[in-house]
């Protein structure tokens, strides 16, 4: 009777674990993909209603990626210290439903770019993958698997919410779009309230052992001593080249479909296409992180986006933007997984929450590059001269693949 009693409490555990991390990937889709992922069409209708630059819309975009990592610091260490996490979830959602309010009451691009810093940044923080990804590593032995699940909630956002927004925008006007955005997105807070709620109920009937002490040490470790780890360095170039290509590549291909006479539809279903695609590959990537040496899985993005600018830069059709994109999606597919598995092998479940959360910033900040991709716009010809500008960044990824190739294998402290 003890036997039953304790797998029936293991199997309700093991629910409320797993309907917690879907139920996060779910609201990455719905609240923060809006948010994320949809400037670049949005910048179709403000450069033509306001006569503002390229640059200047994917300006705020990029500031609130930038504000989100500096507010991640602060969820990480929060996470660390057991709060909640559904409180955060449906604060961020909150958040991001007010930011499209935000926009549709905008007469102005500066309305806008305070949207995006002060409203998107929070709702970016609170709401963002990090939280899933310390649930997936607080609950989960393995957390492989788990990790992917968030990683397809984020790509849901990137191939979802574009083809949303866009459909909305073409029947209704960009105020009215703009405001049932809002009201979807709401909607996301109370679905946080209700199904986000594991507590600590799987590890405690987890393996003995698990989950491993330190929990209460974690907070006084050294900020330095995580910023100074070669691992932790390696993937922040890593980053510049993965993250901030492939930012550059998602936020201006409705304007570069646009230069080859598209439509931002026709991005907007490009780009979801292509994430769909490369989200059935996800899933493998993460069963995949806690069984195949992750030196071996770290090579794939860097030849992935590789292969992508070179298409966009030296072939500028649509039918080789069509092909490019899929590279992208593949890169990240493979990238965003193995990102928190690499922290959490080189500094454990105790601490990975801050060294997730200290990361955000330089994660975050790798996003710059798609601003400068869009100010680069503005001062060369075309978009393929744009890429071929900035495909010097891969170089960069490649020393930071050397960094961590010969660390992530050892524990940090």
């Amino acid at each position: 009777m003890a036997q039953v009693e304790t797998q029936q409490t293991a199997g309700r555990a093991a629910a409320l674990a797993w309907t917690a991390l879907v139920t996060s990937a779910l609201i990455q889709i719905v609240a923060l993909g809006p948010v994320l992922y949809t400037p670049g069409i949005l910048a179709v209708y403000w450069v033509k209603a306001w006569g503002v630059s390229r640059g200047t819309i994917l300006l705020g975009s990029v500031l609130c990626l930038q504000f989100a990592g500096i507010l991640s610091i602060f969820v990480g260490r929060m996470l660390a210290s057991k709060i909640r996490e559904y409180l955060l979830i449906a604060a961020g959602a909150l958040f991001a439903a007010l930011t499209f309010a935000a926009f549709a009451l905008a007469t102005s691009v500066w309305h806008v770019l305070l949207a995006y810093c002060l409203l998107g940044s929070v709702a970016k923080a609170l709401a963002g993958p990090l939280v899933g990804q310390a649930l997936a590593v607080r609950l989960f032995r393995k957390p492989g698997v788990p990790l992917s699940i968030v990683t397809l909630g984020m790509k849901g956002s990137a191939a979802f919410a574009p083809v949303i927004v866009a459909l909305l925008l073409e029947h209704y006007s960009l105020k009215a779009a703009l405001g049932l955005t809002a009201l979807l997105v709401l909607a996301c807070a109370p679905l946080a309230v209700l199904l986000v709620r594991p507590g600590s109920k799987l590890p405690d009937v987890a393996e003995e052992g698990w989950p491993p002490a330190g929990a209460a040490e974690a907070l006084n470790v050294s900020t330095l001593k995580i910023l100074r780890d070669p691992t932790f360095f390696g993937l922040f170039l890593m980053c510049i080249a993965v993250i901030g290509l492939s930012g550059a590549v998602y936020l201006n291909l409705p304007l570069y479909v646009v230069e080859l006479g598209g439509k931002p539809s026709d991005a907007a279903l490009i780009f979801s296409g292509a994430t769909i695609l490369s989200a059935l590959f996800t899933p493998l990537v993460g069963w995949a992180s806690d069984r195949v040496d992750l030196r071996i899985l770290m090579v794939l993005p860097l030849l992935f986006v590789a292969t992508a600018v070179t298409l966009l830069s030296l072939f500028p059709t649509l039918p080789f933007v069509i092909a490019a994109i899929p590279f992208v999606s593949f890169a990240n597919a493979v990238f965003l997984p193995c990102y928190p598995v690499c922290l959490n092998a080189r500094f454990g479940q105790a601490l990975f929450p801050r060294a997730m959360g200290l990361g955000q910033p330089f994660f975050y900040g790798a996003n710059l590059v798609a601003l400068v991709a869009g100010i680069l716009r503005d001062h060369l010809p075309s978009y393929a001269a744009t890429f071929q500008a900035l495909s010097v960044l891969l170089a960069i990824g490649v020393v930071g693949y050397g960094l961590i190739a010969r660390t992530v294998r050892t524990r940090a402290v």
